[in-house]
């Protein structure tokens, strides 16, 4: 009993100085110095542009709130900006993960700030020295002013390709994208020339104005990305973009959005090198469903971008499926598509405004007109057998873009989705080989427990018998009943001499 009156006396002292924010820190560029650690008992506000510059890192513990001000001015929005040569260890956790979001914020109210809320802060910003195909190699990020030498990325004549910029691990990013110029917003998430040597698994971007994810150049691998209800563009890249890439997921919302993929290969000059060649394996694209009124394309490929796409689903757009640039010459993306470098093949379309066919869903386009003859040769291909894609209903559980848990973008039983007519992983080490087309198998929903969508209740509720698996759960001889279902949180191994039953 004076156990516990203590402790009551104790939260009594402690309740005032909590209301008024003891545990608020607010962080301005200056507070970057060294190494800094940001821990989870503080809520951090960034009070304008903060830099973890060259030789600097900032580590941030799992279950940390990050929270940008919002500024009426322009050269005030808020962002975390790690520069070249600084590095970000933000190593969240399933049930920990770490949070960026505007200050405006209550992260313990899921009802307070909804999907169309945006552009109340800026965003998270990563720079590193890979190649990129401007000029000369090097680039102002957007979203930063020009005479900012810490914006800048690429490594220019001496690129590193296996740059390490650090650790982005179960994040959520949310409500950002402040306008810095009329038409100019800051992405949700920015990696500009981002090495190899860098880990980015497991973040999501949930209403931003402008583009949830956007890459210029470099050479990261990227898996298990949630980008939701932004303003303009899912999955954004130019640039000389590579690398490779598993299990994204995109949900647009049906109030603003653009295309589920914006994908560009150079900007001065546009016939830059490297092409842009990304390699995306299993990933799920929802528009913001016929009648919206939102007719870009699904996915837009302009500028002399490449990329291959396998195993993935396309569905509920007014617009097209897929629209590639072909500008009748030089090295634009229908080149990049007559030299085998543009790839479709194991992927499913369904529910376009613009019709069913193959000729209508797959065009080529001179940035104005439709190029007929390159839009018959670029659907041919498309429909052709070899390819194995499919215009057929991916019958998803069920498709919602608002807090009613109706959102569940996994096939249900039936489904085309579940096939083993998948296009084999190259045997690289980084993809995971599966038995389905989309990001999600029918029973791994991996964005439980760390999004935003979980938290806000566009997901459904897990059933009781839920039951999470790492690697560590797996241990001598292991039976799984169907009374329960098992969410692969990770790699998760069977090891020599052990059984999964």
């Amino acid at each position: 009993m004076r156990k516990q009156l203590t402790i009551f006396i104790a939260l009594l002292l402690l309740g005032p100085a909590l209301a008024f924010g003891q545990n608020v820190v607010e962080v301005t560029d200056a507070d970057i110095d060294g190494d800094v650690v940001w821990t989870n008992d503080n809520e951090y506000v960034l009070v304008g542009r903060v830099f973890v510059e060259n030789g600097e890192t900032l580590t941030i513990e799992p279950g940390t709130v990050v929270k940008g001000r919002f500024s009426a001015d322009p050269e005030n929005a808020a962002a975390l900006v790690v520069a070249q040569g600084g590095q970000l260890f933000a190593n969240g956790t399933p049930t920990d993960p770490i949070i960026f979001t505007a200050e405006a914020d209550d992260v313990d109210d899921p009802t307070d700030l909804g999907p169309t809320d945006r552009g109340l802060w800026g965003g998270v910003i990563l720079l590193g020295r890979a190649s990129i195909n401007t000029a000369d190699g090097t680039g102002e990020i957007e979203g930063i002013p020009v005479t900012e030498d810490r914006g800048q990325y690429g490594g220019g004549d001496s690129p590193d390709d296996a740059d390490n910029s650090g650790v982005v691990r179960y994040v959520s990013i949310r409500h950002g994208g402040a306008e810095l110029s009329p038409n100019e917003e800051i992405n949700g998430f920015t990696m500009g020339a981002v090495g190899t040597g860098t880990t980015i698994e497991y973040v999501e971007v949930l209403s931003n104005s402008d583009d949830c994810f956007e890459w210029f150049g470099g050479t990261v691998n990227t898996r298990y990305l949630v980008g939701a209800f932004c303003g303009d563009d899912t999955f954004d890249y130019d640039e000389g973009f590579r690398g490779n890439h598993q299990f994204w997921f995109s949900i647009q919302s049906s109030d603003d959005a653009g295309s589920g993929g914006e994908h560009d290969g150079g900007t001065e000059p546009e016939s830059g090198q490297p092409f842009s060649q990304p390699v995306i394996y299993n990933a799920t694209f929802i528009g913001p469903g016929v009648g919206a009124g939102l007719d870009d394309p699904l996915i837009n490929m302009r500028d002399n971008a490449g990329g291959k796409y396998f195993n993935s689903i396309f569905t509920a757009k007014d617009g097209v499926a897929i629209q590639v640039e072909d500008l009748g010459s030089g090295e634009d993306t229908f080149a990049r598509f007559e030299a085998g470098q543009l790839e479709f093949t194991h992927n499913i379309f369904f529910d376009f405004g613009v019709g069913s066919s193959a000729e209508d869903l797959f065009v080529a386009s001179d940035g104005d007109n439709l190029v007929e003859s390159s839009s018959d040769a670029f659907a041919s291909y498309m429909a052709d057998g070899a390819q194995s894609n499919q215009i057929t209903d991916p019958q998803l559980v069920g498709i919602s873009r608002t807090t009613d848990g109706g959102l569940d973008p996994r096939p249900a039983p039936g489904s085309p989705a579940l096939t083993s007519d998948v296009a084999s992983v190259p045997a690289n080490g980084f993809f995971a080989p599966t038995d389905y087309i989309g990001a999600f198998g029918p029973g791994n929903l991996w964005a439980y427990g760390w999004t935003a969508l979980d938290e806000l209740g566009v997901l459904p509720e897990q059933g009781a018998n839920t039951v999470e698996v790492t690697d560590a759960d797996i241990d001598g001889d292991v039976v799984w009943t169907n009374d329960n279902e098992y969410v692969l949180v990770g790699r998760v191994f069977v090891e020599n001499g052990e059984t999964l039953t």
